[in-house]
């Protein structure tokens, strides 16, 4: 995989073909004022692409329950934000792979109607 920054996107070549990955809010040359600034904004959005594993434990009683706790976290794994999740009714435990922050996927789950009574981020 190759990435390339141009224009303020991070264009990343997967397989041959392009894809924007994020909007990347780098400074245009004439309002850099040290080639550090421009590797320190590069490095934030680097740690931003890291990927994280989450563990939820989520009051679900029934398949409705974790049904429609699957079907957001179904709708973010087609855009992109989340690239894999586990919904377990039996042990109440929702886990999440995503590169969004914590508090994004938590707030995802939580538009559910579903109590989140903990979470915690695995890795």
């Amino acid at each position: 995989m190759l990435m390339v920054i141009k224009r303020s996107c991070l264009i990343m070549w997967v397989d041959c073909t392009p894809r924007v990955a994020y909007k990347l809010p780098v400074p245009r040359h004439s309002q850099l004022t040290t080639t550090s600034s421009l590797t320190t904004s590069l490095s934030c959005f680097i740690l931003s692409m890291t990927e994280h594993k989450y563990k939820f434990d989520v009051k679900m009683t029934c398949s409705g329950c974790s049904g429609a706790v699957s079907r957001v976290l179904n709708k973010a794994k087609d855009t992109g934000d989340v690239s894999d999740y586990s919904v377990l009714l039996d042990t109440q435990e929702v886990l999440v792979t995503s590169r969004l922050p914590y508090d994004d996927i938590l707030a995802k789950i939580q538009k559910t109607g579903k109590e989140v009574r903990s979470g915690t981020t695995v890795a």
